[in-house]
């Protein structure tokens, strides 16, 4: 049977990231016949580097991925849609480096050692620094269950919205303001948020 005699249930335009994991998911939870169009000869879309017209280049645009410690529900997810195929290599330890006049620092790689490393280059911001780290995770939390509540019905969306409404204010409120709010060293805040370049926003507009 020929490609263009199957009766596909969905096609898919594109083989990105995304692309690929719709078409996984569809194929494995809901058994569908999903054809992924892709007009370059690799799939992946900007996984890989590639050039079109011999003059146009685009660069890879993953470089690198957090959460994929065995057991997270992100490795869980992309297991799921990867049927286990991809190994993941975890960054090696103080890979961040942070230079500011007159000194450095160098970023562990897990927030147990942040911490702890933080704690004693600025013992005395110490109940700070662990303030700064449980209001993250609460604004982590909060993103992970309004993403979910925009997926439920109407109704559980509605009476979820109520209960994360007193979260949402403090998950959304600019990272300058969070920084202020529990500590006082303004290198212990340039530390913090010195990888403001790597998602594009400035300290007073990130949240």
């Amino acid at each position: 049977m020929s490609i263009e005699e199957i009766k596909w249930d969905a096609i898919v335009v594109g083989s990105g990231i995304g692309g690929l994991a719709v078409a996984s998911i569809l194929s494995q939870m809901k058994k569908k016949r999903v054809l992924v169009l892709e007009r370059h000869w690799v799939a992946g879309g900007q996984t890989h580097e590639f050039t079109r017209k011999g003059k146009y280049s685009w660069d890879v645009g993953l470089h690198y991925v957090g959460g994929m410690a065995p057991g997270s529900d992100g490795r869980k997810i992309m297991d799921y849609v990867t049927g286990g195929g991809v190994d993941w290599n975890p960054l090696p330890d103080r890979f961040e480096h942070f230079s500011f006049p007159g000194t450095t620092f160098e970023m562990p790689r897990t927030e147990g050692a942040i911490r702890v490393a933080l704690c004693e280059r600025f013992p005395a911001e110490s109940a700070g620094i662990h303030a700064f780290f449980k209001d993250m995770k609460r604004a982590t939390d909060w993103v992970t269950l309004d993403f979910s509540r925009q997926l439920m019905p109407a109704p559980i969306a509605a009476l979820m919205g109520l209960v994360l409404r007193r979260r949402r204010k403090m998950a959304t409120a600019p990272t300058a303001r969070a920084l202020e709010r529990h500590l006082v060293d303004p290198l212990l805040k340039a530390i913090l948020c010195g990888t403001w370049g790597d998602y594009g926003l400035p300290p007073g507009r990130s949240a």
